[in-house]
């Protein structure tokens, strides 16, 4: 299994984005735990990105949680 495999896994596990994966993403997963900030580097990077757009359209705290609500929806919850 590759690293690509290992990030795919993990972007499975640890959002709710429709990835297709095989049975074992958690154990796949559990081999790149070390790569887990990378993951969250990217979310954060795309919801800091989110806010942006949104606090040039839209006032901050309007902006902020929507951040917010786009953060909880990828992770999910």
């Amino acid at each position: 299994m590759g690293t690509l495999q290992g990030i795919k896994a993990l972007f499975a596990s640890f959002t709710a984005f429709p990835i297709k994966s095989d049975q074992n993403t958690l154990a796949e997963a559990a081999q790149y735990l070390p790569l887990v900030p990378l993951i969250g580097s990217v979310i954060g990077l795309l919801t800091a990105t989110i806010v942006g757009v949104f606090r040039l359209i839209f006032p901050a705290i309007i902006a902020g949680i929507l951040g917010l609500g786009f953060l909880l929806c990828i992770n999910g919850l």
